[in-house]
């Protein structure tokens, strides 16, 4: 369950008179979630929170559109998110440390090894291990992090639309954990690829590889992060190709992630009109293709 209302009403002084009103069921993590959210709402990245009980909670609603696709298609826009990726990587969260996002995310997701195999005959077990070895091996730094930041995440300031640069809002941190620094720039370099709005037949997206961005411009955007990750300047051309690679290894992960999600969704909500398990699909082929890739290329031991 994830419903979202927009709530509005006549102005009777300075209190807010408009909240997003989220009823998304029992969750075991609502501490961890309200204590992320507080926090950043405090340092100012992120929404308020004004009320909540264990299926739902009342925060700020921004005055924000989401990004238009041809904004999205830009390398400079992506530079942008790098830099709010920064940011938010620096936050210091009371929370575990330890870089187990895949481990717990797909473990106790509800989801049976037979659901999952149904896909392709797909050894989920062995992916698993692989992918959690694969990025151990990287010995990557361990930020917070977001690790669920779809285009439909990101927002700009409804004042700021006719400035070349508008600020950007990062929303939805209910995946938000400690996690290798490359998870959310790998999510952002495959969510390119990804069209989710006007969208009338099923299943209600399109995955487009051929939008996926070049070496090039993924490198463009790891120096972005990089940068405004650092104290001293701009970074060496083998801190920029660390963290492309890092990226590349991590791509795994997030089709992995998402691979369980449309599953899981689809068995949990089949009443919803999305193509979850079309999704679950699409992430899938993307993981295969990638995996056979970078071990041709030597990047994951066979």
């Amino acid at each position: 369950m994830n419903y979202v209302y927009k709530c509005l009403w006549k102005s009777t002084g300075q209190e807010p008179n408009s909240v997003l009103v989220r009823i998304y069921g029992k969750t075991t993590s609502l501490i961890n979630n309200l204590l992320v959210l507080n926090i950043l709402a405090e340092r100012n990245l992120g929404t308020k929170c004004y009320g909540y009980n264990e299926e739902g909670r009342i925060e700020e609603l921004y005055t924000c559109v989401p990004v238009e696709r041809s904004q999205q298609q830009s390398g400079v826009y992506f530079e942008l998110i790098a830099n709010k990726l920064a940011e938010i990587h620096t936050q210091d969260m009371l929370l575990s440390k330890a870089p187990t996002f895949l481990f717990d995310f797909a473990l106790p997701a509800g989801i049976s090894e037979d659901a999952v195999m149904k896909i392709n005959s797909f050894d989920f077990k062995q992916n698993l291990r692989e992918i959690i070895r694969a990025t151990a091996d990287l010995k990557s730094e361990v930020v917070f992090s977001h690790n669920g930041l779809t285009k439909e995440d990101v927002l700009q300031l409804t004042e700021e639309l006719d400035l070349q640069l508008p600020s950007l809002k990062l929303v939805d941190f209910e995946y938000s954990a400690y996690n290798y620094r490359a998870y959310d720039l790998s999510m952002l370099f495959i969510e390119c690829c990804i069209e989710y709005r006007n969208k009338d037949t099923r299943p209600y997206f399109d995955f487009n590889s051929e939008d996926y961005f070049a070496p090039e411009i993924r490198k463009q955007i790891c120096k972005a992060y990089l940068i405004a990750r650092s104290n001293t300047g701009v970074p060496t051309d083998g801190e920029v190709n660390r963290l492309f690679h890092e990226t590349e290894i991590c791509e795994l992960a997030v089709h992995l992630v998402w691979t369980i999600w449309g599953v899981d969704q689809h068995i949990r909500r089949e009443t919803i009109p999305f193509g979850y398990l079309e999704y679950a699909v699409a992430h899938l082929e993307e993981y295969t293709k990638k995996m056979k890739d970078l071990k041709n290329r030597g990047l994951i031991k066979s």
